[in-house]
């Protein structure tokens, strides 16, 4: 377990440095947040992946008490870092956000074709349903890395409840798809 304030801000700054889709200026600028953050701002920080202020760090820690008593990123063997269950869990579905995310943005611009009306409902739609299914995958892909948590079961729970969420979600779009698909098809008619 972490000591000190301390040893909490050289592990925060390890897990910056080590972060892959941080630019360098944004580790630098993390970097700086660590410096003056208080524990409640590392604990939101590393958790949660975002720095927050204080008094939101605060209302964090209140509510998260599990996650953060969870939460001993020194419980580490032969250097690979041992994550408490949800923690892992939460670290994989923000990671599966960022592919909902990146796939919105690259193919929501072909929608930028369309005007208003079914035809940009559908795009729209084809594009959300899809980024759910990139979600998806990538979430049941990484949920073999729960083994190497503390807890595997708490994190394969939390990775299945979220994909069960997805799914009902990219189904909602792929029926708005198909209903404005139709649409389509009959304003094409008239």
């Amino acid at each position: 377990m972490i000591n000190s304030l301390k040893e909490l801000k050289i592990f925060s700054w390890s897990y910056i440095l080590e972060h892959d889709r941080l630019t360098k200026d944004e580790k630098l600028q993390l970097g700086n947040f660590v410096k003056e953050a208080n524990e409640n701002q590392l604990h939101t920080l590393l958790i949660s992946g975002h720095p927050q202020s204080k008094e939101i760090s605060e209302k964090f820690v209140k509510e998260n008490k599990e996650l953060i008593s969870e939460f001993d990123p020194v419980a580490a063997t032969g250097g690979v870092l041992v994550l408490g269950g949800l923690v892992l869990a939460s670290s994989l579905i923000s990671a599966s956000y960022r592919v909902y995310r990146d796939r919105i943005n690259k193919h929501s611009k072909r929608c930028a074709n369309y005007k208003e009306g079914p035809d940009k409902r559908w795009c729209i739609a084809n594009v959300k349903a899809d980024a759910y299914d990139g979600q998806i995958k990538n979430l049941q892909a990484s949920a073999s890395k729960c083994q190497k948590s503390k807890d595997p079961a708490k994190c394969v729970g939390k990775i299945k409840q979220k994909v069960a969420k997805l799914q009902g979600k990219m189904k909602v779009q792929a029926e708005k798809a198909k209903k404005e698909n139709k649409n389509r098809q009959y304003k094409e008619k008239s």
